[in-house]
């Protein structure tokens, strides 16, 4: 099962299904909203409605109240997986501390009123006068207001949330009752925007009110309320897809991610922000208001000159040397030197003060015998000069305030910054980031579906469960991997085709043509091997295949069909590389060298897969299975191979109900006879001439020419070539490493194959020179298969055949018993005696150097 129902999963291990139906169900959701419309409203009602003998039974209900809270966190810890010591689960923890905490003020503040209404007045007063008493309850008075914002907020919200609790429980029931039915439930989609439009309204609407008012309340009540809010959006928001009501696994991450985020940075803001503020460190400078007022009476009232320049002196002394120090202190009289120090320099936000008018018919009454400083008074015009004034030097606090404001700013925009960081990181790991990669492997197999084999799965962590977007991902890569297996090389293009337009899928688009080399394979002794393995057989032809198509894709080919216990092998030429004559299908190369190296790559492919058969343990295993060396003594692997070049009709083949992308003309029918021919010359590989023109010449040398004919259906004669390889003795390979990963061995065989790509690249650049045998000299696989070679053997036979070919066949056959003799087991050489043998050694009149090859 692709998609596993992970809440499913999770309902079938549940330790305590009772308690968890308990605490969703209906009657607990009301029964908990009536508790807590208590702990939000139980006292005001208490000091509203009821005296001093009542407080007892508030007190055992606070404390009841208090426990059921408990009672349920320990409840949904115990029901809710991996609950307990998150972070949810501590941010309600804080909570309750808090709700503690103001109860536990609540009280102390009711009994502290309570002590003062039961004082007499005088006692009362006495009381009153204390200022810590005063101050006490003050701050307690302070406090009520701010829990009837409190309360009626958190009201206002928990209103909603039963509200939205009993619509999204009817709904549930909705549901349920239409899946009774096996009937879909679908909500229409207008109501569906109207009620998540209307959701919506209602959250900014209460966000705002909520905001409004929390700037009128402390930094305590500020988290009670914003972790109260932020936890009822996180639970309604969670829920707000009445009918899809399995959220997945991705969806429920991302929202906890999001809601912490949320929580942390209001919480981090509401701690940190008053540290920003001058008032945190400094108290407000003392106001000039209240000095300079006093000097205005007494100037203006019966007092001497001495008493004046006394209190002027005096406010210099005591102001000049406070932390926001005296700056400009200007009395409108003669005898009273202006004050001043670098208030010149200050700026308007620098300096704080004000200033009072003289009144000069108070003071020319009060101080008839100050003639002077009367009529120096009368002759001033501009008021501003009559002014009274002090000024206080704020610049360490505006300094400061502007450090802060910096520091603040700075603040902010880190904590925005990371936030808007973590929050795009979630996202982008969690949703966006694997949607893109998704589109990116579609958009590649698209355009190269056979690139899908290349691309690597996601692994799962251990001890956690895949994303549904991993699992999705993951899901595109193994569709793409079996649809580049399914189809291969040759329906890439229709796989490309489809997944690059619009509409329906139309899997019989037309074929093309194309100029490639054709192998085709086959295992010998099959149906032997069959009735004697049985199931076993699948693992047998599947071994053999892992070697045959690991080594064509090394060597630049492609896999096309598996035919039970034969394999088509296809070389793709580049379009770009040659021209088909579309009048009798002749091929022009346009680039000679390509060609002879990629033609030399499809006939060491065949080469190493014959010597692999006779190396790797995993074969080798089969001669020593018991069951088929009863059927067949001394059993051994064997395979045939043909090679042949020239162009096909590359297409799918079949209808809508099962097709298959392969190739279609007389040249793959060659390849097949060619494979077929092998057991008629006892070689396992047989090569068209067709193909040998255009090896290279390096590889051209160590190709045997055997026989020329003409095969079925055609008049065109036909050269056969093959390579000889001595694999009988041929050393094992060694034992695979076991501990090597699948991803491993693939890495090393991708590796292995651009090593032969840098080869082509090399040669084709000019920067290296091709010759096969000294590739067969590096490669150990060819090295030791080559070892037995008999180049005088070969000698001997070319001279023999090229008698055979001239009609010289008495001849032919003495030289032909020669090469016998050096080597009795070699098969083209017994096929060639026993047919001019027919003739009695004597060629046919008519004889033009080729034979009809009788045997498909």
């Amino acid at each position: 099962m692709l998609f596993r129902d992970l809440e499913a999963d999770l309902q079938k291990v549940q330790k305590f299904p009772l308690i968890k139906n308990i605490l969703n169900s209906t009657f607990y959701a009301i029964f908990i909203n009536i508790v807590t419309i208590f702990a939000l409203f139980g006292d005001d009602i208490r000091v509203i409605a009821t005296n001093k003998k009542a407080d007892n039974i508030f007190d055992g209900i606070t404390i009841t109240v208090q426990i059921i809270y408990v009672i349920e966190i320990i409840l949904t810890t115990l029901t809710k997986r991996n609950y307990a010591l998150s972070f949810f689960f501590g941010q309600i923890l804080f909570q309750r501390f808090l709700q503690f905490q103001i109860y536990k003020q609540q009280i102390k503040h009711f009994f502290l009123v309570q002590v003062l209404m039961q004082h007499n007045q005088q006692k009362q007063e006495k009381l009153l006068e204390q200022p810590q008493e005063l101050e006490e309850l003050q701050d307690y008075q302070e406090q009520l207001e701010q829990l009837n914002y409190i309360n009626l907020l958190l009201y206002n919200l928990n209103k909603i949330q039963i509200k939205s609790k009993s619509f999204y429980k009817k709904e549930e029931k909705k549901k349920k009752s239409y899946q009774n039915k096996e009937e879909e439930v679908k909500l229409p989609l207008n109501l569906k925007f109207k009620l998540k439009k209307i959701i919506f309204i209602i959250l900014l609407v209460k966000q705002h009110l909520v905001i409004q008012q929390i700037q009128k309340i402390k930094i305590n009540i500020k988290m009670q309320i914003y972790i109260k809010y932020i936890q009822f959006i996180y639970i309604f928001l969670i829920k707000k897809d009445f009918v899809s009501l399995k959220e997945s696994q991705v969806s429920r991450i991302l929202s906890n991610l999001i809601t912490k985020r949320v929580i942390i940075i209001v919480l981090i803001l509401l701690f940190i922000m008053p540290l920003f503020s001058a008032d945190y460190y400094f108290d407000l400078p003392i106001s000039m208001d209240l000095v300079t007022q006093q000097l205005k009476m007494i100037i203006e009232t019966q007092s001497t000159k001495d008493q004046i320049i006394n209190q002027y002196q005096d406010i210099i002394i005591q102001y000049k040397n406070l932390s926001s120090p005296l700056a400009y202190f200007q009395v409108p009289l003669t005898y009273l030197s202006l004050y001043q120090s670098d208030f010149e320099i200050l700026r308007n936000d620098e300096k704080e003060g004000i200033g009072y008018k003289l009144e000069i018919s108070k003071f020319a009454q009060n101080h008839p015998d100050q003639l002077d400083e009367i009529n120096y008074l009368n002759r001033i015009q501009d008021e501003d000069q009559l002014l009274i004034q002090g000024f206080l030097n704020v610049s360490s606090q505006q300094v400061l305030n502007s450090g802060l404001s910096i520091g603040r700013t700075i603040f902010v925009c880190l904590v925005l910054t990371i936030g808007a960081v973590l929050f795009s990181k979630d996202t982008n790991d969690l949703a966006l980031g694997p949607i893109e990669r998704m589109r990116d492997k579609v958009i590649k197999i698209s355009k190269n579906p056979l690139a899908s084999k290349e691309l690597e799965l996601i692994q799962e962590e251990e001890g956690k469960h895949q994303y549904e977007t991993i699992i999705i991902e993951n899901a595109i890569i193994k569709i793409g991997m079996l649809l580049a297996l399914g189809f291969g090389d040759a329906g890439s293009g229709i796989i490309a085709y489809n997944m690059s337009k619009s509409g329906d899928v139309d899997p019989m688009i037309a074929g093309k043509k194309k100029c490639a080399i054709y192998g085709f394979c086959d295992i010998r002794n099959f149906t032997d091997a069959t009735e004697v393995l049985q199931e076993d057989v699948m693992i047998f032809v599947n071994n053999i295949a892992e070697i045959v198509h690991s080594m064509v894709d090394r060597y630049l080919g492609a896999a096309n069909k598996n035919i039970g216990d034969a394999f088509l092998l296809v070389w793709k030429i580049q379009e770009d590389k040659y021209t088909i004559n579309e009048n009798d299908n002749t091929i022009i190369y346009n680039n000679i060298q390509y060609i002879n190296i990629f033609a030399d790559f499809s006939v060491i492919s065949f080469l190493k897969i014959q010597v692999k058969i006779n190396r790797e343990q995993k074969i080798l295993a089969y001669r020593r299975d018991q069951r088929l060396n009863k059927r067949i003594e001394n059993y051994k692997v064997k395979m045939g191979f043909g090679l042949h070049i020239g162009w096909a009709i590359e297409g799918a083949i079949g209808s809508q109900f099962k097709i298959d992308a392969s190739y279609l003309s007389p040249n793959v029918n060659m390849a097949s006879r060619l494979e077929t021919a092998t057991k008629q010359y006892g070689v396992p590989l047989l090569i068209s001439s067709d193909l040998y023109d255009v090896f290279s010449d390096t590889m051209q040398i160590l190709a045997r020419n055997i026989d020329k004919v003409t095969v079925k259906g055609s008049t065109r004669p036909i050269g056969l070539y093959t390579i000889d390889l001595f694999c009988d003795d041929i050393q094992e390979s060694k034992y695979p490493d076991q501990n090597m990963a699948k991803y491993d061995k693939n890495i090393q065989s991708q590796l292995k194959k651009q090593d032969v790509i840098d080869i082509m690249e090399s040669v084709l650049s000019g920067e290296s020179q091709w010759d096969a045998n000294v590739y067969f000299e590096s490669n150990k696989d060819l090295r030791l298969s080559f070892q037995q070679r008999n180049s005088y053997f070969i000698e001997v036979f070319n001279e023999a055949f090229q008698n055979y070919i001239k009609g010289e066949w008495g001849l032919c056959q003495n030289i032909l018993i020669k090469a016998k003799e050096i080597n009795p087991n070699d098969g083209p050489t017994m096929t060639l005696l026993n047919f001019i043998g027919e003739y009695g050694f004597q060629a046919p009149e008519g004889w033009q150097g080729y034979r009809e090859l009788n045997e498909k």
